[in-house]
């Protein structure tokens, strides 16, 4: 073929003459994957070589779901004790336990359970345990644990075999060891080399294999192969241009979703832009509005200063752009790009309203009654979480979206809908 990268003349070269593979790194003549080689190498081979069967993809999901859910609890509640520890209530570290892994896109991923959630969804486990260990550097006695350190960055190192954009993780290490860095100097110090070794060796051990891989590969350490995809468009020459990167991204991160009073109540939302996008629920704030409230961190800057923890907010909102603008500019608008910087997002809104309920404790120590202004923020807590759930819940019964239930599974799609005939009367 002139050109194997042309979707249309590859879909007749592949009717006419043989099967093209769909969604696979196509270089100099040969197919790569550039999808999670390491998941592949830690649950698909094993599961290959012990039962001689092939691991479906919805099993690897399951078991990185279940880790990542159980890290991201863990997360909440070390965030809260390290940094809240005399403000953040038992029910505020509850109802984050509960926020966080539902505002990280595990909804979308359990619902699509195809071979691209597995490097996204085994990011995120990798990136949640790598900063559970940061967090929990410290041991009792007050020394750095130059152990959990080296396992910290292992984990997050791992991300280059998983899913690259979280490599940008890294960066929150400076904010979490700020004071050990610039104060107490147990970093990049000489009293603190074993911990700086510990720290960055397990970088060079993971990205050593995967940028030869990708040198082997594509002739470049850095080049992972995405732009070599075989997929519904040109990868190597489409690109959005300048003006419309911006409307794209808003799309993704604030597009409205489409509720109505017919079941399923929730349909797929598409947009009009002339840019690669797959229909979605709606832009990433505007499923998850909790996550808007990380957007207001710098009104609280003052109350997070004091719990050192507003360096770390500007990185995570930093970081949302950054990421979210790469894969809008680069693959197009998706809600399974939600899950790069969901991650990111969650983390931000759980800082800020750990230092919102911080505030009311400062409030109420200076003689200020703030009972009704605590509750009416517990309430908008809850009425977002719920409505992350409606949208959620509901919409994996859409008609507009990939894999739609109609399609996959009519028998339950219509028992379901059965118990809302009062809604829709007779419709369709």
């Amino acid at each position: 073929m002139a050109n194997p990268y042309d979707f249309t003349a590859r879909y007749t070269f592949g009717s006419e003459n043989a099967p093209v593979f769909w969604d696979y790194a196509f270089f100099n003549g040969k197919y790569y994957t550039y999808f999670g080689a390491l998941p592949a190498l830690l649950m698909f081979v094993p599961f290959k070589a012990l039962t001689g069967q092939w691991m479906p993809t919805s099993l690897a999901i399951i078991i990185m779901g279940v880790i990542s859910i159980i890290l991201l609890i863990a997360l909440a509640a070390s965030i809260a004790k390290r940094y809240f520890a005399n403000t953040a209530s038992w029910g505020m570290v509850l109802l984050m336990s509960v926020f966080a892994p539902l505002a990280v896109n595990l909804a979308y991923f359990g619902y699509m359970t195809d071979f691209y959630s597995v490097p996204i969804i085994s990011s995120l486990a990798f990136t949640a345990g790598a900063l559970l260990l940061w967090i929990h550097s410290r041991k009792r006695s007050g020394e750095l644990s130059s152990v959990r350190i080296f396992l910290g960055s292992l984990l997050m190192a791992c991300n280059l075999g998983c899913r690259p954009q979280f490599m940008i993780a890294c960066l929150l290490a400076f904010p979490l060891f700020w004071k050990e860095i610039t104060v107490t100097r147990e970093l990049f110090s000489k009293k603190g080399l074993v911990c700086t070794i510990c720290a960055f060796v397990p970088f060079f051990m993971a990205t050593t294999p995967w940028m030869w891989y990708n040198y082997a590969r594509f002739g470049s350490l850095l080049d992972f192969g995405a732009n070599y995809n075989l997929t519904g468009f040109n990868m190597t020459e489409v690109r959005p241009s300048w003006f419309e990167i911006p409307a794209m991204w808003l799309m993704q991160l604030f597009q409205p979703t489409s509720v109505g009073g017919v079941f399923p109540f929730v349909q797929a939302v598409n947009n009009s832009l002339p840019s690669p996008n797959e229909p979605g629920l709606g832009g990433y704030f505007m499923i998850v509005p909790m996550a808007l409230i990380g957007l207001l961190f710098f009104a609280f800057r003052k109350t997070m200063k004091k719990a050192h923890v507003y360096g770390l907010a500007w990185v995570l909102a930093i970081a949302i752009v950054v990421v979210s603008v790469v894969d809008v500019s680069g693959a197009g608008i998706t809600n399974r790009y939600h899950g790069d910087f969901a991650w990111l997002a969650a983390l931000l809104a759980m800082l800020t309203i750990f230092s919102i309920e911080s505030t009311f404790a400062v409030l109420e120590r200076g003689g200020c009654d703030c009972t009704q202004l605590k509750a009416a923020f517990l309430v908008l807590l809850v009425v977002f979480t719920l409505f992350t759930v409606f949208i959620y819940g509901f919409g994996a019964f859409s008609t507009g979206r990939y894999n739609a239930l109609i399609d996959m599974n009519p028998d339950l799609y219509l028992t379901v809908k059965s118990w809302f005939m009062g809604f829709y009367a007779g419709q369709a």
